[in-house]
């Protein structure tokens, strides 16, 4: 999972430029109600992006906002996730990403 982060950053600040862009990165280790504070505390501070990196962080942030966009990584099944009743590969809201489940090169020519 660190590893997702650290390539996030390096590909935005590659497509941005250092002096455009700012991370804010917190880590709830795995723990709900943690996840669920830092994304609330995005959403309060309207942040122009959140990284969800697992399910718990994705559910968080689904939760916090409806507006910011969401890009999950590390999340296996997005439908379970986020208790989606019907699933075609979209979410249909702020939230898109990749999930961890095999196979990847399919996943990336979404």
């Amino acid at each position: 999972m660190d590893a997702a982060t650290k390539g996030f950053k390096e590909e935005v600040t590659k497509e941005l430029g250092k002096s455009h862009v700012k991370f804010d990165t917190q880590n709830a280790q795995g723990d709900s109600s943690t996840a669920t504070t830092i994304c609330n505390n995005f959403a309060s501070e309207n942040e122009d992006l959140i990284l969800a990196n697992a399910t718990a962080s994705l559910q968080a942030a689904s939760a916090a906002t409806k507006s910011i966009p969401i890009l999950g990584t590390a999340v296996t099944n997005y439908q379970v996730a986020l208790n989606l009743k019907k699933f075609n590969g979209t979410v249909g809201s702020n939230i898109s990403g990749t999930s961890d489940l095999a196979p990847l090169d399919k996943q990336e020519k979404r």
